[in-house]
């Protein structure tokens, strides 16, 4: 059996803000899923296009309550973190995040705050 190198990644997402103000972490880490969770998630991380996405604007502070998110991904030494208010989550993005949220470890909860498309 072939044996191919396997690249192992960590992704956060953090979720802030919002009327009540609840802060959200989750993680997701490969180690801990089998091979076909982790191509599934490299499928999503490579159709959300997390990395051509443009960079992400300073929240505006005239709205106050407003979704903030930070999405983090570490592999192969490297680390990439990008912010988005929610207003402006790119839509190529929504998918990754709910299943972040969903598959995601925690000790904290929040109810969801990406309704389905």
């Amino acid at each position: 059996m072939k044996q191919t190198n396997r690249i192992d990644f960590h992704i956060r997402l953090e979720r802030s803000g919002g009327v009540a103000g609840i802060q959200m972490k989750k993680e997701v880490n490969t180690r801990n899923l089998d091979g076909e969770e982790i191509r599934s998630l490299q499928d999503l991380l490579e159709r959300s296009g997390l990395f051509r996405e443009a960079p992400p604007t300073p929240a505006d502070s005239s709205h106050p309550d407003q979704i903030l998110y930070a999405i983090s991904v570490e592999y192969s030494g490297r680390q990439d973190v990008l912010e988005w208010k929610g207003t402006r989550l790119p839509e190529s993005l929504r998918e990754l995040v709910r299943y972040v949220e969903r598959k995601g470890t925690s000790g904290e909860s929040a109810p969801d705050a990406i309704p389905p498309s």
